[in-house]
């Protein structure tokens, strides 16, 4: 399984074509299976997304923490988190560079006070950090879901 964070977001992938395909299989042969599979899957996302929130900055209107969640379809799952500023504290403005970003207090283009002083802060990643802190969890929960599908399914 390999992650990357996406630069102008922060979104953690892992990639999970072989389940995918996996999916795709049992979907035609064993659909409660898949069923289970997915349901497993997604709570695996679910406990890093917690992860995450707990890693995640405390901003002051809180929409770093509530803005982390698992968004995906059929096999397909990703953690995300859609705040205005998450994609900032987790790869900084420079997309990784510095650990850093830059920003205006209180004001900025737009704003009462467009001439506002830019100051820099550093980054708080929390969403791979999440993924890392719990990389043999996910690893051997995965292993598990997935073993126990191709059972059921009667593989062996």
């Amino acid at each position: 399984m390999a992650g990357r964070l996406e630069q102008g977001s922060a979104q953690f992938y892992i990639d999970t074509r072989e389940i995918k395909r996996l999916g795709a299989d049992l979907r035609r042969g064993a659909p409660a299976v898949a069923v289970e599979l997915r349901s497993k899957l997604r709570l695996i996302a679910h406990f890093v997304a917690a992860a995450a929130r707990v890693n995640a900055p405390n901003a002051a209107d809180g929409q770093i923490k509530a803005g982390v969640r698992v968004r995906g379809a059929g096999f397909r799952l990703r953690i995300e988190d859609a705040a205005p500023a998450a994609a900032a504290f987790e790869v900084g403005s420079r997309g990784g560079g510095g650990g850093q970003f830059k920003h205006p207090v209180f004001g900025g283009r737009g704003t009462k006070r467009p001439n506002a002083p830019w100051v820099d802060q550093a980054t708080m990643p929390y969403l791979g950090p999440a993924v890392d802190q719990n990389a043999a969890f996910i690893d051997e929960a995965v292993k598990r879901a997935v073993d126990d599908a191709l059972r059921r399914a009667g593989f062996y």
